[in-house]
């Protein structure tokens, strides 16, 4: 079972592509692997980044439980 995969879309200045192309065509792999390569760890970096800071603020009263309302800090 594998899990589903999506594609993304990104636009790139010409002579950055050209480079990008290059660089994959040299090292045998495809565009697609070599931009998922750096996409996916630094998605995955940020998210654990994301939650590591939560953690570190959860208790100190400056979130919120409905940023919609004023006032309301967690204690």
């Amino acid at each position: 079972m594998s899990l589903e995969r999506r594609d993304i879309r990104a636009y790139l200045d010409a002579e950055v592509h050209q480079a990008l192309t290059a660089i994959c065509n040299r090292r045998g792999i495809s565009v697609a692997d070599f931009v998922e390569a750096l996409v996916a760890p630094e998605v995955l970096r940020i998210c654990h980044e994301a939650i590591e800071l939560e953690a570190a603020i959860r208790g100190l009263g400056i979130i919120r439980k409905n940023p919609e309302r004023g006032g309301d800090g967690r204690k």
